[in-house]
C-alpha cells in the first residue's frame, strides 16, 4: 500500500509518537496481554525497561490456569542479546534485531512495538510508508483524550493504536488479523509508564 493511500494526520501522529520514544534516555513499563485466536486466549504480563543508548531487557510471563507460570526475557546490550525462552535452561545469544523478532508471537506482539523505535531509531516492523492509517476516533482513556489510529498492514491484518493526545505516548493497541483461516486476535495494554 501506497503512504498517498494514509491520513497525513494519522501519518504525523504516528511519526511524532515514534520520535518521542527515540529521544528517551531511560524508560520502563508494565502492562498485559491478551491474544489468541477467539475461543482460547491467553493472558500474558510483560515489563520493559530501556537505557540509552542500547542496554534493555523485556520479560513477560504467560499466565495459565492449569500449569505454572512461564518465564520468558530478551535483554541485552551493544547490539547482542540473550534471549531465555520458558522452556529452555539456557539462554541463546543472538543479535538484538533477531532476540527481538524470536520473541514477536510469543510474546503476543510486544517485543517489537517500543523498543525497536528506542534500540534501532526505527519502525522496523511497519514503517509508516507501508501501512495504510487513518484516524478513527479521540475518545476519553486513561490520562486524557487519546486518539485511536488504525493501521492497517500489507498482509491485511488490522492494528488500532491507542496514543495519549497529551503525552504522546502509546497506551494500547488491539489487533485482528487471520492465521490458517482462524481469526487471531491481541490487545496490549501498557501501563505504569516512566521514561526521563
Amino acid at each position: 500500500m501506497a503512504a498517498c493511500d494514509s491520513d497525513s494526520k494519522a501519518d504525523s501522529i504516528l511519526k511524532e509518537m515514534i520520535n518521542k520514544y527515540q529521544i528517551f534516555l531511560e524508560y520502563k513499563d508494565t502492562g498485559k496481554v491478551f491474544d489468541g485466536v477467539s475461543e482460547k486466549i491467553v493472558e500474558k504480563e510483560f515489563s520493559t525497561f530501556y537505557s540509552a543508548p542500547d542496554k534493555f531487557s523485556f520479560q513477560w510471563v504467560t499466565k495459565n490456569k492449569h500449569s505454572k507460570l512461564k518465564l520468558n526475557k530478551v535483554w541485552g546490550e551493544d547490539q547482542s542479546a540473550y534471549f531465555l525462552r520458558s522452556y529452555y535452561k539456557k539462554a541463546e545469544k543472538m543479535p538484538t534485531s533477531k532476540a527481538l523478532s524470536a520473541a514477536h508471537g510469543i510474546s503476543g506482539g510486544v517485543s517489537f512495538q517500543v523498543l525497536p523505535w528506542m534500540l534501532f531509531q526505527q519502525d522496523p516492523c511497519y514503517s509508516i510508508g507501508r501501512t495504510k492509517n487513518k484516524i478513527l476516533n479521540e475518545v476519553n482513556y486513561l490520562d486524557g483524550i487519546s486518539y485511536i489510529v488504525q493501521r492497517v498492514l500489507v498482509s491485511g491484518s488490522i492494528e488500532n493504536y491507542w496514543i495519549s493526545k497529551n503525552t504522546l505516548l502509546l497506551q494500547k493497541i488491539e489487533s485482528h488479523g487471520y492465521c490458517e483461516g482462524r481469526k487471531m486476535e491481541s490487545v496490549i495494554k501498557y501501563e505504569n509508564i516512566e521514561y526521563k
